[in-house]
């Protein structure tokens, strides 16, 4: 969250695996309940309703602004979440809203007006018990993968750099250092975003997104998360989470026999490879360019990625939450040219 003046800005990035806030992330997975859910750790209550977080993860798709509000509880669950990780605990409050689309779909005009309709309102709730009155006064669409850019996260290389500087050096580069610094110099650039539901590529020309022919995304990892745990099923007779396949692949302990981690790492190879077939055609000049690879999919292909010799140069931007972080410093910016706008207009 950004205290901007009197304004509190929030960005949620709406995702089909998770939702992320600049400092808290929760899987895209809500039940609503039949009464009280005060024994659960996450409860919202809406008029008459109840939901808490978790169970099954909520349908897989791209625009999250449609007749399905369950994209809509997941949101509060997330204002709320992240007004009480800043110390906000219950009360009314103004926010100024950014929210994320893929690239592709930030050109649709009418997708974007969906968005904002969808999320412009009052709301009056009860999280965990606390009672918060939410005025959403004005909803941002951001594009994912290209907010990232903006938000003070370190890519790897960045950390390589920092690790370099002069110790008197290094606090400042940490609060101040943003991704778009490092693009802004390179010609060529490649963002591609891998999530749960889509994996959206964006051509960056001096950091500036640029159109091609060919931008719309590709599936994301659930759909082969659901090919892995169908497999394990079948063939091990064992139940297996997306949870804990994530957990594999980031390299944390899980208790899996060797066999079924084999079949998740090669159902994943496969995965890998057959991603970057797809944008190869689509023509993306890997070759020529810095391609940074970011998004909560980044571990399920790294490996693979690395191997592959046609990167000029590969980056890893890890943080989960970059992109809700990057959101937040766009509406910002948003405001400060409409309040200079305004100032001109009137001088």
């Amino acid at each position: 969250m950004i205290r901007y003046g009197d304004k509190l800005i929030i960005g949620v990035d709406l995702g089909n695996f998770n939702m992320k806030t600049s400092l808290v992330h929760f899987p895209s997975a809500l039940s609503e309940l039949s009464g009280d859910g005060s024994q659960f750790a996450h409860e919202l209550k809406v008029e008459k309703r109840y939901f808490a977080l978790g169970g099954n993860r909520v349908e897989q798709r791209d625009d999250k602004a449609d007749s399905n509000d369950d994209y809509l509880y997941l949101t509060l669950f997330a204002i709320a979440r992240e007004l009480e990780a800043n110390g906000l605990h219950q009360g009314s409050f103004d926010i100024y809203l950014g929210v994320t689309l893929p690239p592709a779909y930030m050109k649709n005009k009418a997708m974007r007006i969906n968005m904002k309709q969808f999320f412009r309102k009052q709301f009056a709730f009860h999280y965990n018990g606390r009672f918060y009155k939410i005025n959403i006064v004005k909803v941002f669409p951001c594009p994912q993968s290209v907010a990232a850019l903006y938000g003070n996260v370190l890519t790897e290389e960045m950390k390589k750099v920092l690790d370099a500087l002069p110790n008197d050096q290094k606090e400042n580069y940490k609060k101040t250092a943003c991704p778009i610094d490092i693009l802004v110099k390179e010609p060529i650039a490649i963002l591609v975003d891998i999530g749960g539901g889509t994996a959206s590529p964006v051509i960056l020309n001096f950091g500036i997104p640029q159109p091609f022919d060919d931008d719309q995304p590709a599936k994301g990892v659930i759909f082969t998360y659901n090919r892995i745990i169908g497999h394990i099923k079948s063939k091990y007779g064992n139940d297996i989470t997306e949870a804990a396949i994530n957990m594999l692949l980031s390299g944390e302990n899980i208790r899996i026999s060797v066999p079924e981690a084999d079949e998740i790492h090669s159902q994943m190879e496969r995965y890998s490879k057959q991603l970057f077939m797809q944008f190869q055609e689509k023509k993306l000049p890997f070759s020529t360019a810095y391609t940074l690879l970011l998004g909560g999919g980044v571990e399920a292909v790294r490996n693979t990625w690395t191997s592959i010799s046609k990167f000029a140069k590969l980056d890893f931007l890890t943080e989960i939450k970059a992109t809700a972080i990057g959101c937040e410093r766009m509406v910002e910016r948003s405001l400060i040219n409409s309040e200079r706008s305004q100032e001109s207009k009137v001088g």
